[in-house]
């Protein structure tokens, strides 16, 4: 879960401050993951989408979590990945696009990428039957 304690974006500028929210970054992070090869989708979107959904809750979580400090920040990505992609090198090109996008975002550099495959699905398995496999529909 993010840390709203994580300083992350106190940028000093003549003209002031420039403050980012952990979630600005967990969304550039999530957004980065969408072009990987292999990569089907981030895990806890789904679900934290129904948790919203009955508890009323604002919080959302896209299966992207930041953590840390500001001399230490460490994102903790959670995702499916396709059959037959090389998962070190699908996990290795999430971490560099990550890093290398917020980077240019925000300025910031991020110490830790960890990715979690959550789960492996088939090629040609749809999104419908992924969804009644962990009980959305």
């Amino acid at each position: 879960m993010t840390n709203k304690n994580v300083a992350t974006g106190n940028l000093e500028q003549l003209n002031g401050n420039i403050i980012m929210a952990p979630e600005t970054i967990e969304t550039i992070a999530a957004i980065a993951v969408k072009d990987v090869r292999g990569v089907r989708h981030l895990n806890g979107a789904i679900m934290d989408g129904v948790t919203e959904f009955f508890s009323r809750n604002q919080a959302k979580s896209n299966g992207v979590y930041l953590s840390g400090t500001s001399d230490h920040l460490v994102i903790d990505l959670y995702c499916t990945v396709v059959y037959g992609y090389p998962i070190p090198q699908v996990a290795l090109e999430i971490q560099e696009k990550i890093k290398e996008q917020v980077l240019y975002s925000c300025d910031l550099v991020i110490s830790e990428v960890n990715v979690h495959i959550v789960k492996i699905v088939s090629e040609d398995q749809k999104e419908e039957n992924i969804l009644n496999e962990i009980g959305v529909n």
